[in-house]
């Protein structure tokens, strides 16, 4: 049950990817929370009941799946992690 982040490192582990590897959109803050504590890529996508929530710890706000593009929005991700990282 989220915050628990169990079932994210499940569903990572049996696709054979790490955690790092992984994109996880969410709309609650439990479940950003969980996807953060498995190491996912989080893209928060607040809906009507929880856009005025605090999020926490999160890679990227977007208000709708439609906002930008997959191939931007993994662009962003990974500008991310390279500013994450140091390089």
């Amino acid at each position: 049950m989220k915050p628990n982040p169990e079932l994210y490192l499940q569903t990572v582990s049996r696709l054979g990817i790490g955690p790092e590897e992984a994109v996880a959109f969410e709309d609650s803050p439990n479940g950003a929370l969980a996807a953060k504590r498995a190491g996912l890529y989080t893209v928060i996508v607040p809906n009507a009941v929880t856009k005025q929530l605090s999020f926490g710890r999160h890679d990227l706000s977007i208000d709708s799946m439609n906002d930008m593009p997959l191939s931007k929005l993994l662009r962003r991700l990974a500008d991310t992690s390279t500013k994450r990282n140091g390089a």
